[in-house]
């Protein structure tokens, strides 16, 4: 039987500020985070793993390296399960973006929403499978 393990990524320092980061790159694991991936390495253990891929956001190298340098496990980086495109969205503080009319819609109907320049969530969805 195949077994597939979905981690998100830690809290990062856009969660910490506010910001939907999307594929900002430059958004690293916040002081919490760091505390978070090495609960993560603890609780994956001993894991034995065919693959271990991931987005290719730093957020998310830093959250799985303590699991994989401690068991030696090679990390791939993966452009399909690269984080969701919120185009104009990115950057932007969720206080701000929650004023906007689109916001009751990603709220209540998230499917039915595609980002300005951005992407919808099932375009992210056929990507990542």
């Amino acid at each position: 039987m195949t077994l597939v393990v979905l981690v998100r990524h830690a809290h990062s320092t856009a969660n910490a500020a506010g910001i939907l980061s999307g594929r900002i790159d430059d958004i690293h694991l916040s002081t919490q985070g760091k505390k978070q991936a090495k609960k993560l390495a603890t609780r994956l253990g001993d894991l034995e793993v065919k693959s271990v891929r991931i987005s290719p956001m730093i957020r998310c190298a830093e959250t799985i390296e303590p699991w994989a340098t401690s068991n030696g496990s090679k990390v791939v980086i993966d452009q399909g399960i690269n984080e969701m495109d919120y185009g104009t969205w990115s950057g932007r503080t969720l206080k701000t973006l929650s004023k906007e009319p689109l916001w009751k819609t990603i709220q209540e109907k998230p499917s039915k929403v595609t980002f300005p320049k951005g992407e919808s969530m099932r375009a992210m969805q056929v990507r990542a499978m």
